[in-house]
């Protein structure tokens, strides 16, 4: 198999439009597609993180048809964050973060100020095989003109531009869902959630594992995404 990895827009080397607009989740949905097309392929088992997982959960409910299965890595269904966001005061206490992204031009000062070191705070608990030598890496990549207002903009955009009324549509792509229950941003309840907005849904729980999955038990992490991939072989070769 061939492994693609994607800076989405807004991000390292990739375009950064202006416009908050230009950040909504269809159109960082949209230019998925385009690169799975411009690789030359009929469909993909896609893998998403965060916001890449949230933008591949759009893929799959608006391009069904390039993907054979997906694999998400703690994050829930769009749709399921919302509603913990709405209904439970501890995701909304987690969720903090989101809302301070509203403010115009502030969070990138701050994330930026006292020579950057706020970056060390933020990947505090990440276990890179050369701690210093990452952090630099991503000190270096925020620091270039409009580094961070494009990654910032997503969460501006969600806010201010939601999703079309057919989000509330069923995914019948097959979903695995993958989630460290030690995250402190992304609370169970959004997980358990996600289940009724897919038809084929498996949520597989690492105890005590952070937000980083892929990071912090990267191995256990690639033996479920293969368990995975080989029981819906049948979907995919």
């Amino acid at each position: 198999y061939r492994c693609v990895s994607v800076d989405n827009r807004g991000y390292n080397e990739s375009d950064k439009p202006n416009r908050i607009q230009d950040y909504s989740v269809d159109q960082l949905a949209s230019d998925i597609k385009e690169v799975v097309e411009l690789l030359g392929y009929d469909k993909c088992v896609l893998v998403g993180h965060d916001w890449g997982g949230s933008i591949s959960y759009r893929v799959c409910a608006i391009y069904p048809e390039i993907v054979s299965v997906y694999i998400s890595l703690n994050i829930p269904h769009y749709n399921a964050l919302s509603e913990s966001i709405k209904n439970n005061w501890s995701q909304k206490l987690a969720s903090w973060y989101m809302l301070y992204f509203q403010c115009p031009i502030l969070p990138e000062i701050m994330i930026n100020a006292f020579d950057m070191t706020n970056w060390d705070k933020i990947f505090v608990d990440i276990p890179f095989e050369s701690e210093e030598e990452k952090i630099d890496t991503y000190k270096y990549v925020f620091s270039q003109p409009n580094a961070l207002t494009g990654p910032i903009n997503y969460y501006r955009c969600a806010f201010q531009y939601p999703l079309p009324a057919d989000k509330k549509s069923l995914i019948k792509v097959p979903v695995c869902s993958i989630y460290g229950n030690g995250d402190l941003f992304l609370l169970r309840e959004g997980f358990i959630g996600s289940a009724k907005y897919v038809e084929d849904f498996t949520l597989k729980e690492l105890d005590g594992i952070s937000h980083w999955v892929h990071l912090h038990a990267k191995d256990e992490v690639n033996r479920l995404m293969n368990e995975y991939i080989d029981s819906r072989k049948d979907l995919i070769f």
